[in-house]
């Protein structure tokens, strides 16, 4: 099942900012956390990219110093 890249670049900006924000979310899905949608998937990496792209993962950009 492919994650729908055009759902993921709406709901965050920059590849680079989708790869941190992914790799935090894969991390806390290999450790445990509960899953936020009902999809069929094994991965968690590939779990956080569909829970992005279904918009339940936010993200707060922090200021630039």
């Amino acid at each position: 099942m492919d994650v729908p890249i055009e759902e993921l670049r709406k709901k965050i900006d920059g590849a680079y900012q989708l790869v941190i924000v992914a790799a935090r979310r894969t991390r806390q899905l290999a450790e445990g956390a509960p899953r936020l949608v009902d999809v069929e998937c094994s991965k968690p990496s590939t779990l956080a990219l569909w829970e992005i792209a279904k918009g339940k993962i936010k993200y707060k950009e922090q200021d630039k110093k």
